[in-house]
């Protein structure tokens, strides 16, 4: 992993402190950096490398900045895809940005 130092004190710092809030929940700055650092590990498990591209397909959920914080972690190309685009769009995206 990249160097995760920088967030994790971050993180510490903030604490309990809320860094994501949706309509019926929050997530502190120490859950989402644990959670961030748990799918890091997960996706490192799987093989992926610092540098690849990883394409992220969502509606608006509260686990987006998890995912983003563990792209930086990895140092992973975070290739973020609208969900209302059309399988020719997407496949655009994929072709012109996955290399």
């Amino acid at each position: 992993m990249g160097s995760v130092e920088p967030l994790r004190k971050a993180a510490q710092r903030r604490g309990d402190k809320p860094a994501v809030l949706w309509d019926g929940g929050k997530r502190t700055h120490l859950e989402l950096f644990h959670r961030a650092e748990a799918l890091a590990k997960f996706l490192l498990s799987e093989g992926v490398k610092p540098g690849e591209g990883l394409a992220f397909i969502s509606i608006n959920t509260p686990e987006a900045p998890e995912i983003w914080l563990c792209s930086a972690m990895l140092r992973l190309r975070l290739i973020p895809v609208n969900w209302h685009l059309k399988s020719r769009e997407i496949k655009y995206i994929m072709q012109k940005f996955w290399v």
